[in-house]
C-alpha cells in the first residue's frame, strides 16, 4: 500500500531508505515472525550491524540472549524447540541487535500463554529502565498500557482522538471512545462522564489509576519460575476491549 500523504520521522528526521534502520518491530505472533529454518543465533546475527568476525558475532548473540534472560546455549536451537514466551524473547533480542532508536511492539503479549505474559511485561519494563529503550507499544489491553506506557494515544477509526500522559488520559478521559474502552474493562466501576469544553484548559488529574483499577491483573517484580523454566506472573484480563 502506497501512502497518500504524511511522513514518518524519528528524532525529527525522516526514516532512511537505506543503511541503518532506526525502527525495529516485534510482532504479535512469535511463531510466525521467526524463520523456522534458522537457529536462534542465525536469526539474531542476521540484523547485527556490520560484518563482525565470527567470535565477536557469537559474543554479541550471547550478550543479547542474556539481556532477555535466555541461556546463550539456546543460540543453536530452532524456534520449534522453544516455548512461546522464549520465542518472543528471541524476537525482542533480534530487534535490539539492530541497535534501534525505537522498538515497535505490536500486541507482543496477546499470543502468549497467560502464565508468561507478566514475565514478558516485566522484561519490557526492565529494558525501558536499564537501556533507556523507547518503545511504541500497541495494545487493546488498557491494563497493559497502564503498566508499560508513560504516554498514551487512543486511536479510533485510524484517527488519534486523545493523547497525553497515561495516568491523565486513563484517569480522566476527555473523549467518549476512551471512556467506552475503560467501561469495557471487567470489574471496573463506571465513572461519571465529565464535560470538558474544547475552549477550557486540560482538566486537572484527580487520581492515577492503578493496575487493579483496570483489570484483574498482578505483575510481580521478580516472577517465579514454572516447572519448565518459564517465568510466571500475570493473570490475563478476562476480556479485551476492542479498539
Amino acid at each position: 500500500m502506497q501512502p497518500t500523504r504524511g511522513t514518518i520521522t524519528v528524532g525529527g528526521r525522516p526514516l532512511p531508505r537505506r543503511g541503518r534502520r532506526p525502527l525495529q518491530m516485534v510482532f504479535q505472533d512469535p511463531a510466525s515472525s521467526l524463520d523456522p529454518r534458522m537457529t536462534v543465533g542465525e536469526s539474531i546475527a542476521e540484523v547485527v550491524p556490520g560484518r563482525p568476525p565470527r567470535a565477536e558475532r557469537r559474543a554479541e548473540i550471547a550478550r543479547l540472549l542474556e539481556l532477555v534472560h535466555l541461556d546463550p546455549a539456546r543460540a543453536d536451537d530452532r524456534p520449534a524447540q522453544l516455548s512461546g514466551g522464549q520465542r518472543q524473547r528471541v524476537a525482542l533480542a533480534r530487534a535490539l541487535a539492530a541497535r534501534p532508536d525505537v522498538v515497535i511492539a505490536d500486541e507482543i503479549t496477546s499470543a502468549l500463554d497467560v502464565s508468561v505474559q507478566g514475565a514478558m511485561l516485566n522484561l519490557v519494563r526492565e529494558m525501558q529502565r536499564e537501556l533507556g529503550l523507547s518503545m511504541l507499544f500497541i495494545s487493546h489491553n488498557l491494563a497493559v498500557v497502564r503498566y508499560v506506557a508513560g504516554h498514551v494515544a487512543v486511536l479510533h477509526d485510524g484517527r488519534v482522538v486523545e493523547q497525553g500522559p497515561t495516568a491523565e488520559v486513563l484517569g480522566n478521559p476527555r473523549d467518549s471512545y476512551t471512556q467506552e474502552l475503560l467501561d469495557a474493562v471487567p470489574g471496573r466501576r463506571r465513572a461519571p462522564r465529565a464535560h470538558h469544553p474544547a475552549t477550557h484548559k486540560e482538566p486537572p488529574v484527580t487520581r492515577s489509576l492503578s493496575i487493579d483499577d483496570l483489570a484483574d491483573i498482578a505483575v510481580p517484580s521478580q516472577p517465579a519460575l514454572s516447572p519448565d523454566g518459564e517465568p510466571v506472573g500475570l493473570r490475563a484480563p478476562r476480556a479485551r476491549p476492542r479498539a
